[in-house]
């Protein structure tokens, strides 16, 4: 199995002199039935055996599967059992492998048989091991025979045999033991010779792992770990042969023992895998070598298999058990170290790694240069017959590979003695800091490494820094600086990974404080996709977190690669770097020093570059947020900040062009952005904000667009609400803290926001920074505030009463200004009557904005008003339109109920503040088009309000009072009196719902003694009774003419009623039926309208109608041509007649007194039409006629005489037609008369 022969069968083991057994073949089957046969227990051996399974079995290792490095070991493996301890301790690792000698190998492992027999139990073992290959080399790992259970019996009588032996070993102290344990070191030797090294196994051997453990029936497993076996207990024996002997070289063992175990190289710079002298390495060196080899070997292959950008989450070791065998070889070592000075870990895994690295540079040389060999790898003049060291995989190990195995040992550091993982870090090792920094040279100095090799590189960096705590870290973490500080203006981002890289740069500065806080946390938190840099700037705070004088020297070397050269050839991506590195250093360490330090570099940053000025604005901005939440000063980095600051104001104000505004906009968005983190994180007030505001923004406002404006109104309400959720506390009230910070908001910003608030399309948070400044302008601070207080009332007035006030503005305004706890008490410093000009503004933004979302949001505020409450008897509903006729019938409730007149005129004037100025917003919405359900919610609370508040509203000797304008507005516009203009559909839809209650509200008041009153109902009934149709059908539903409700069924006094009829048939009898040039469309619908009044209620109507219209009823039908109209008009007559006839009323008399009027006016001019009308007249109420007949015989005598040309045929002739058509004689007539 030694030198480069790879076949896993060794050469037949020669015969062994004396023992008088004959040798066993390897391929013979007796040598199956010798394991075979050894299985079943003799009834002679059956009592030994029985003994022999009350103990726990043969020390050996139990595989759990995949490493996990956050798990202990039990105490069922290898080194739970104490043979690691015991070993160092002095004591028997094996104590209890004699007590019940179990048979192998046909013999009961005695102490005389381990003495006189030792040939024929190695003997075994190889054979052991020969089948265990045999078995691992079939593509099968588990025979299907007879045999299935011989991998681990054979494993389990070979591990038996070598802790008996061991046990032996210890008890054989004394010179007088030499020759026997010279015997045994010269067959440990042969054995490990035999056995080879692990890089001749097959790949599938050496990563043989199974959570099953020894369960497993794999050969190929079985074989792996007895390796590991053998190798372990090698050591053991040795350690006690050199404890008893010294120490001893393969050539003092025995003549005919192998003269050397394994062959290695140096390292660099002639570097030898000896303790430190010239002399020959003794044989324990040479085996625990061996073991340090071929773990290097396991962690090859398994490196070997991933990808570098995969390595890391390798755990490096095969299986637990190579894992538990590098614990052991590591504190043994290190035990070794202590007491006898002989090499530790450390130097061995440095003198092995150093090779590596010597095989991977001459393998670089040979890439460049083909015609060179690697000499590492050559094979010495000695080196056959015995083991060779690195394997051939050496050749394809890269520098990850070597930094991962570096890392992996380290890791073994985190066990103790027992296995046990431990909770603290571990000391430093000798010599580890100074192989990391060559580490780090080697991989950054020379060909530039990949960003995928950078990454492993530093996660290997901080995961070593975790592990050691810190110390002398700087040594290694300068050299990484070295590096890094070359390489500022790279990205750091992986090829072809598009933009998932770009996550590392924050687009706010307090983004930026979080990412750069969040490399102070544990690695384990770390994202996958965090580049190299991030990754260093972890290091750099696990390094100058450790202690101060690392802090230092770290400091020095930084502060050395900056200046003003420097900082002018960064691009963005390296000044975005390297303010990221100062950032993490000043929340780690000295906070003012390096804030000091990063904001005098960032004031060199030439302002030319807009990518590199918003890396400065931002880097100020974090730089900022750090010291605030220090609770430091931060008046020497405004400092340096403000000159940038006013540089790029005034070009913002001077300049023309609309690519330059555009990005000097950007700055000003960065700045509010970083400006409104700084108050939304800010604790302590009295850190010098202030002078963040006063930089000159309030006089470029103007010049701004609506992005770069909308932002810095959010600064500024971030800054506000910060300064009343501080002086709501009555400890920060009395030290005037905050007022600062009004007083320069108020001076920079107040002439804007009143500016602004007049505009069209103000930003929606200018309300609210308003309504916020007014609070806390509103406070009685301790400190000089002269005229804080009157600004505040001034500027309360100006948003609630101005109308050119945007509507939204004032309405956001109201919102905020309610939404602040314990405003109400602030306001009413600033103005009593305050409530009063909260509900007339809250009304007036519901004319104009409905019920929007802004509107439900302020509604329940209103409400919750003292007076508002106060009136109200029930909860508020949601809807802002009920809720306000809610308001309205409250009112004229509390107003009617009140006894004392100072009572009642005090609600009064309260309620003239609250329904005062609604006639602009209802002027504005009807000369725009509405949505009708707007239209119609906001005409019905006017209804409501003439219905229920009409006494409230209307004072007479007032006239600035709210009713007349509202009438002036919605009842009697001035379109409204043409009546060649038609209503809007909605407009007429929604006030055919509403007249009624307004008409009524305004009959309520009283019409005799008011002529207005009479003027305001006379018009709106001359004006609207044309302009509905009186009954009309639509969606199954009848709607009817409104003036039927206010005139018929409306739900108000008598008296009102009756006055309202007698206006209306006055306006009928005036505007319609005595006035010409009447449509007779407009006639049909009054008639119509009339007719139907009275088919309602004939007898409340009948006497009326005759007193007001029948003579001009009449008189219309005289000069009717329109027939539809005529007939509609007869139709009237007939109904007057008709309930005249039937009712008696009025009298006969007054009907004939309306009769001879209408002949004595009509009879001279249109006598052919006097006598037609007269016709019907006796043909619906003959005895009307007939008892006017006289009358009509004087007025035509009357008419001949006064003309003066005797009779007139004509008039003759109509009056004989009359009289023959009512079958009167004129002789009766005469003689009657």
């Amino acid at each position: 199995m030694s030198g480069t022969a790879v076949s896993m069968t060794p050469p037949l083991t020669p015969p062994v002199e004396g023992t008088g057994e004959e040798v066993m073949d390897s391929d013979s089957l007796d040598y199956m039935d010798f394991f075979i046969n050894d299985m079943e227990l003799s009834p002679v051996k059956e009592e030994k055996a029985t003994v022999s399974v009350l103990n726990e079995g043969p020390v050996l290792f139990s595989c759990s599967g995949e490493v996990r490095w956050s798990d202990s070991f039990d105490d069922t493996s290898c080194i739970g059992r104490r043979c690691l301890a015991n070993l160092l301790q002095f004591k028997n690792p094996c104590s209890d492998a004699l007590l019940a000698p179990e048979i192998v190998f046909h013999l009961p492992c005695t102490a005389d048989n381990l003495h006189y027999r030792l040939d024929h139990f190695f003997l075994a073992t190889r054979q052991g091991v020969t089948e265990l290959e045999r078995g691992a080399q079939s593509s099968l790992c588990v025979s299907q025979s007879c045999y299935d259970i011989q991998y681990p019996k054979i494993r389990k009588d070979i591990t038996t045999f070598f802790n008996s032996l061991v046990s032996y070993v210890y008890s054989q102290s004394g010179d007088e033991h030499r020759e026997f344990l010279l015997q045994v070191v010269t067959e440990v030797l042969e054995t490990l010779l035999f056995l080879g090294p692990l890089h001749e196994l097959p790949e599938h051997v050496t990563s043989a792992s199974s959570p099953q453990g020894n369960k497993c029936p794999s050969a190929a497993y079985h074989l792996l770990h007895l390796h590991l076996d053998i190798r372990w207990w090698s050591v053991a024996l040795l350690h006690l042969a050199e404890a008893t002997l010294g120490s001893l070289s393969a050539v003092t063992a025995q003549p005919h023992a192998p003269q050397m175990l394994i062959m290695e190289p140096s390292g660099p710079q002639g570097m030898s895998g000896s303790v430190g002298d010239n002399t020959e390495p003794s044989v324990l060196e040479q085996c625990i070598s061996m073991v340090v080899w071929d773990l290097v070997t396991i962690m090859c292959r398994e490196g070997l298999k991933k990808s570098v950008s995969e390595l890391h989450l390798v755990a490096g070791f095969s299986c637990s058990c190579s894992l538990e065998l590098g614990i052991m070889i590591l504190h043994y070592l290190d035990h070794r170290h202590r007491s006898l000075g002989r090499q530790s870990l450390w130097e061995q895994i440095k003198h092995k790694l150093l090779v590596l690295l010597k095989i991977y540079n001459e393998n670089s040389v040979q890439r460049t240069s083909p015609g060179t060999t690697l000499k590492s790898l050559e094979p010495s003049e000695q080196a056959f017959g015995v083991i060779q060291y690195p394997s051939p995989l050496a050749k394809e190990v890269k520098l990850p590979h070597i930094w991962w195995m570096f890392l992996n040992f380290s890791r073994l550091y985190g066990y103790d003695v027992n296995g046990k993982k431990l909770a603290d870090k571990s000391s430093e090792i000798k010599s580890e800091t100074k192989l990391l920094r060559t580490l780090i040279k080697l991989s950054m100095e020379g060909q530039q490494p990949t960003e995928i090799e950078l990454r492993f590189f530093t996660r290997c960096c901080l995961s070593l820094g975790q592990l050691w705590g810190g110390e002398r870290s700087s040594e290694w973490g300068a050299a990484l600086w070295d590096y890094f500080s070359k390489h500022l203006d790279s990205s750091f981002l992986l090829p072809g990974a598009g933009l998932d890289g770009l996550a590392c740069v924050s687009k706010t500065a307090s983004g930026w404080i979080e990412q750069i806080k969040s490399y102070a946390t544990d690695p384990t938190h770390m994202g996958k996709s965090e580049s190299s840099w991030q990754i260093f700037l972890r290091i750099i705070v696990s390094v100058v977190k450790t202690s101060t004088l690392e802090w230092r020297q770290m400091r020095g070397r930084i502060y050395s690669k900056f200046h003003g050269r420097k900082m002018s050839e960064l691009s963005p991506i390296g000044l975005h770097n390297s303010t990221s590195l100062f950032l993490t250093l000043a929340s780690t360490t000295d906070i003012v020093d390096v804030s000091n330090k990063l904001s005098e570099l960032l004031s060199m940053v030439p302002a030319s570059s807009l990518g590199k000025s918003k890396i400065v604005w931002r880097g100020f901005l974090a730089t900022i947020l750090l010291l605030l939440g220090a609770g430091c000063d931060i008046s020497p980095v405004i400092g340096k900040l403000k000159p940038i600051i006013a540089n790029v104001l005034h070009e913002l104000g001077t300049t023309r062009d609309a690519m330059q505004r555009r990005d000097l906009g950007q700055l000003v968005v960065i700045y509010a952005d970083g400006l409104q983190e700084v108050f939304e994180q800010s604790h302590d007030l009295s850190l010098a904000q202030h002078s963040l505001i006063s930089v000159g923004l309030g006089a470029i406002l103007h010049h701004c667009g609506a992005v770069e404006m909308k932002a810095i109104l959010n600064a500024l309400d971030a800054a506000l609400t910060k300064v009343l959720a501080v002086l709501s506390k009555p400890q920060y009230l009395a030290g005037g803290l905050g007022t600062d910070i009004v007083e320069v908001v108020w001076k920079e910003f107040g002439v804007f926001l009143r500016n602004h608030a007049t505009t069209l399309t103000p930003p929606a948070v200018l309300g609210s920074v308003a309504a916020k400044l007014t609070l806390c302008m509103s406070y009685d601070f301790n400190s000089a505030t002269s005229g804080l207080k009157e600004a505040a009332s001034g500027l309360f007035s100006y948003f609630v009463t101005n109308e050119a006030v945007s509507t939204t503005c004032s309405l956001q305004y109201i919102t905020s200004l309610l939404a602040e706890p314990g405003s109400l008490t602030q306001i009413d410093k600033v103005n009593t009557g305050y409530e009063g000009l909260l509900v007339s503004g809250w009304l007036t933004t519901l004319v104009t904005m409905g019920d929007s979302d802004e509107v439900i949001s302020l509604t329940p505020l209103i409400m919750t008003l003292p007076g508002v409450a106060s009136i109200i008897s029930c909860s508020p509903p949601a809807c802002p339109f009920a809720a306000a006729r809610l308001l309205v019938k409250g009112v004229s409730r509390k107003f009617s109920e009140s006894q004392k007149f100072m009572d009642r005129m005090a609600i009064r004037e309260r309620a003239l503040q609250y329904f005062s100025g609604l006639d602009k917003p209802i002027s504005a919405l009807l000369k725009k088009t509405p949505l009708p359900n707007h239209l119609r919610d906001v005409l019905e609370l006017i209804a409501d309000l003439f219905f229920y508040g009409h006494s409230v509203i209307y004072i007479k000797s007032r006239p600035t009072c709210p009713l007349p304008v509202l009438v002036s507005s919605v009842l009697l516009p001035t379109t409204i009196y043409s009546c060649e203009k038609p209503l809007n559909a909605s407009l007429s839809t929604a006030l055919g719902s509403t007249i009624p209650k307004m008409v009524c509200g305004l009959g309520s008041l009283g019409l005799a003694q008011d002529p207005y009153l009479v003027r305001c109902v006379r018009d709106v009934f001359n004006h609207y009774m044309y302009r509905f149709p009186v009954k009309t059908t639509k969606n199954y539903t009848t709607v009817t003419h409104p003036f039927i409700m206010c005139l018929h069924d409306a739900d108000v006094r008598e008296e009102v009623i009756q006055e309202l009829r007698q206006v209306f048939l006055e306006v009928v009898r005036d505007s319609y039926f005595g006035k010409r040039g009447i449509s007779n469309l407009h006639l049909q619908v009054v008639i119509s309208l009339v007719l139907e009044l009275m088919s309602r209620s004939a007898m409340e109507w009948q006497e009326s109608v005759c007193t007001y219209l029948l003579f001009p009823l009449l008189e219309l039908l005289l000069n009717l041509e329109d027939q539809t109209t005529k007939r509609i008009a007869t139709d009237l007559l007939q109904k007057l007649l008709q309930g005249a006839q039937e009712q008696d009323v009025p009298s006969r008399n007054e009907l004939v007194k309306s009769i001879r009027q209408l002949v004595f006016q009509h009879v001279s001019w249109s006598s052919s039409r006097l006598f037609r009308v007269l016709g019907v007249v006796g043909v619906l109420h003959r005895p009307l006629l007939v008892d006017s007949l006289p009358h009509i015989a004087r007025a035509v005598t009357a008419t001949e005489e006064k003309r003066g040309t005797g009779l007139d045929h004509t008039l003759r002739q109509g009056y004989q037609s009359l009289l023959s058509s009512l079958g009167v004689n004129e002789g009766d007539i005469h003689s009657s008369s």
